[in-house]
């Protein structure tokens, strides 16, 4: 869960307080690698591993958030314990957008990774517009 700051109406938001929902993208195996047995047996233990209980609440010590309420951390950072208590104090969810987005219109942001990167302003408005545009 990450806190999304409240977006003004005078701005097209609502004026209240979101809770971003998680990566629902999660892990991916390549057909490539589904496709040899070998690989395929190495990614799925590989995905079982970052994806379990202990492994989230390894990474949570470094200074994440935890979504899963079973994880419980010691010596949390006063950030950790804001973002911890941002759920009750949040009006509203909202999905990340590559999962609020048309399927399949995501990519035309993706695409343009390179392009944020290295401030092409014109290339991103562009992916922007594109990624609009699809929405409608």
């Amino acid at each position: 869960m990450m806190p999304f700051p409240a977006i003004p109406v005078n701005k097209g938001g609502k004026n209240v307080v979101y809770m971003q929902s998680g990566f629902t993208s999660g892990f991916f195996i390549s057909k490539k690698a589904w496709d040899d047995p070998v690989k395929r047996d190495l990614c799925v233990k590989f995905v079982e591993l970052m994806t379990k209980t202990e492994s989230v609440q390894k990474y949570c010590e470094l200074g994440g958030i935890p979504a899963d309420p079973n994880i419980q951390l010691a010596n949390q950072t006063n950030l950790q314990l804001s973002m911890n208590s941002m759920p009750e104090r949040t009006l509203e969810a909202t999905l990340p957008l590559s999962d609020a987005a048309k399927s399949g219109t995501f990519i035309h942001l993706v695409s343009a990774a390179h392009d944020y990167l290295t401030a092409n302003e014109a290339a991103i408005k562009l992916a922007l517009e594109t990624f609009a545009a699809a929405q409608e």
